[in-house]
């Protein structure tokens, strides 16, 4: 087993992709959340991985758009996460749908 636990029926697939913001802005984030990394010991980002997950994010969005529903740039944590829960809740409420060939 798969351990995922989906009834038929209701599966609502909804595909959000959660960028990073532009590099300077990302680098700025980063450093103002260096120095609680560095004290709860969790690793700090060099600006060329920075760099790397923005081009990652750009292949994927080249590659994948046609999958993707809904596209976020994570600009401010706080507002990112609002926003996307306002998204799943929406979702959730809204009708969706889903094709007999998958039940």
């Amino acid at each position: 087993s798969s351990g995922i636990n989906a009834e038929y029926g209701k599966l609502k697939p909804f595909v959000i992709l959660v960028k990073p913001p532009p590099l300077e802005r990302l680098v700025y984030t980063r450093r103002e959340a260096a120095l609680p990394q560095r004290l709860s010991g969790m690793k700090e980002f060099k600006e060329e991985e920075l760099s790397a997950m923005i081009k990652v994010s750009d292949a994927i969005e080249r590659h994948f758009a046609q999958f993707v529903d809904r596209i976020l740039v994570n600009d401010e944590l706080h507002a990112t996460f609002k926003e996307l829960l306002g998204i799943v809740e929406g979702v959730r409420m809204k009708p969706q749908w889903v094709s007999a060939l998958w039940g």
